[in-house]
């Protein structure tokens, strides 16, 4: 690509030459393979974020439910 063209496509030549870089080897169908791998890993990390955060809210919950005694609480039972 030239830089004429960079610039119609609204592309910055330091991103070019890192996504030549990055992607330059692969044909089109690991390229694709790549994108889709990308998108688990980020849901992935998601679902683990959240697990995590309920794991959390949960252990807060009980060493609430220990310090007050006499409040009704609801205890959620947490898989270990």
């Amino acid at each position: 690509m030239t830089g004429r063209s960079l610039k119609e496509a609204g592309i910055v030549e330091q991103t070019y030459f890192r996504w030549r870089k990055e992607y330059g080897g692969l044909q089109v169908d690991q390229a694709k393979r790549l994108k889709e791998l990308e998108q688990e890993n980020s849901k992935l990390k998601r679902l683990v974020a959240n697990l995590s955060l309920d794991n959390l809210r949960a252990g807060f919950r009980d060493v609430a439910c220990r310090c007050n005694s006499n409040a009704r609480c609801l205890r959620r039972v947490v898989p270990a």
